[in-house]
């Protein structure tokens, strides 16, 4: 499908998806938004599909890490990202999950979790798409625990010219 090409605020974006998972009570209190103390990080793209992006993200967060925070982070220029501190992904692994189909099975477990394992190759269409580029790390920063590296992923996004 064709993508917008529009000035999208970060903030507003990452604030009403973010809003979306707090409503589940399991939730509430696991999701943190960390948001630029000074500017208002803009991105040339599609708010919708990029908002389709970050809700995967967070979705395979909560589904992969049950457990702990999960960080929303928005940075400037124009830079999204999702952490949590669950069993991460190998990096032997990292480039065939953002190919379709293709699931993680936790260290414990070789057998991936129920799914279809679209989630992260969705994710790098949409970006691809948008002229950003999609990276993942792990283990994430902040986790420090190594049967639980976690997993980072930043979306990194065109900035929107300056107006």
């Amino acid at each position: 499908a064709a993508l917008a090409r529009e000035r999208v605020p970060l903030t507003r974006l990452a604030a009403a998806v973010a809003q979306e998972f707090w409503a589940d009570p399991a939730l509430l209190n696991r999701l943190q938004l960390h948001l630029p103390e000074h500017g208002e990080p803009e991105a040339l793209g599609d708010f919708d599909a990029l908002a389709i992006a970050l809700r995967n993200l967070l979705e395979n967060a909560a589904r992969h890490a049950p457990q702990g925070p999960i960080v929303l982070r928005v940075e400037l220029p124009a830079q999204l990202s999702v952490s949590d501190c669950g069993p991460g992904i190998a990096p032997e692994r990292q480039a065939d999950l953002l190919q379709r189909h293709q699931q993680e099975g936790t260290p414990s477990r070789s057998t991936p979790q129920p799914g279809y394992g679209l989630g992260l190759s969705i994710v790098s269409t949409i970006i691809e798409r948008q002229g950003g580029r999609l990276h993942l790390q792990s283990p994430a920063p902040g986790c420090t625990d190594p049967a639980q590296p976690g997993l980072c992923v930043t979306l990194a996004l065109l900035p929107a010219p300056v107006a």
